[in-house]
C-alpha cells in the first residue's frame, strides 16, 4: 500500500529525486582505511586436515545461527574487531550435541577426544566505497503524504444505481447457520454468494475533486 500511495502522489504532484550523500568517497589519506559502511560477504577458513568439515560445511541460517553437517546449531558466542577493521563472529556448538555425533571423528581436530565443542570463526570484510561517494535517490514520502490527504480532505463522492432489469420475483433464501457465518465458507462460495447479479442495473461512480491529470494517470474519464 506504501508503495501504491507514494506512486499516486507522484502522479498527483510530480517532484525530481533528492540525491543523499550515503557514504562519502575514500580520500587519499585514508585509502588505506577500513570504512565502516557496511560488510561483504562472510569468508571462512578452508579444512584444517584433509577430509575434515571446514567452515564451509557450516550453512548460515535466516536467523544468525549456523548449521552444521549433522544438522545441529551453532550460536554465535563471541564477535571481536580486527586491526584492519574486519569483525570476527565466532560460532560454537553445544557439547551435548558434539559428544554422541556420529561424524565427529570427521569434525572435530582430535576426533572423539576432543573435550571441546566445534567452533566456526566467520570473517566479515568491510565493503569498500571507493574514489566517488555512494549516493542514494528517492523522493520526499512527507509531501506526497500530506498532498493525498489534503485531497481526500475535498473529494465527494455521488453513487448512481439503475434499476434492475427485470422484476425481482425470486423468493428469499433461507440461510443456515454455517451459512451466515463467513468465517465457515470458502473463498470460493463467499464471492458465489456476494457476486452482482447479471440483471441489476448498472452503477455510476463519481469522484469530485480529483485533479485532471491524477484521473488521467488512472485511466477515468474526466466529467
Amino acid at each position: 500500500m506504501w508503495n501504491l500511495r507514494l506512486e499516486l502522489g507522484h502522479q498527483l504532484k510530480p517532484e525530481p529525486l533528492r540525491t543523499t550523500e550515503f557514504a562519502k568517497a575514500l580520500s587519499e589519506t585514508n585509502e588505506q582505511r577500513s570504512p565502516i559502511c557496511g560488510y561483504g560477504k562472510p569468508t571462512v577458513a578452508i579444512a584444517f586436515k584433509a577430509g575434515r568439515f571446514s567452515g564451509q560445511d557450516f550453512t548460515l541460517q535466516p536467523d544468525g545461527t549456523l548449521r552444521c553437517p549433522a544438522n545441529q546449531q551453532l550460536f554465535a558466542h563471541e564477535r571481536r574487531r580486527e586491526v584492519d577493521g574486519s569483525l570476527r563472529v565466532v560460532y560454537g556448538a553445544s557439547i551435548r550435541s558434539c559428544r554422541p555425533c556420529p561424524l565427529r571423528e570427521q569434525c572435530q581436530w582430535n576426533g572423539g577426544a576432543t573435550a571441546k565443542p566445534r567452533q566456526v570463526s566467520v570473517l566479515l570484510h568491510p565493503v569498500t566505497v571507493g574514489s566517488a561517494p555512494l549516493l542514494w535517490q528517492d523522493w520526499s514520502r512527507r509531501i506526497h503524504r500530506r498532498a493525498c490527504i489534503h485531497l481526500l480532505r475535498h473529494q465527494r463522492i455521488e453513487v448512481q444505481a439503475e434499476p434492475e432489469n427485470g422484476p425481482n420475483t425470486a423468493p428469499p433464501v433461507l440461510l443456515s447457520r454455517a451459512e451466515r457465518a463467513h468465517t465457515r465458507l470458502s473463498w470460493a462460495q463467499r464471492l458465489a454468494r456476494n457476486a452482482r447479479p447479471e440483471t441489476s442495473g448498472q452503477v455510476t461512480i463519481r469522484l469530485f475533486g480529483v485533479p485532471e491529470r491524477f484521473a488521467a494517470s488512472l485511466g477515468w474519464t474526466a466529467a
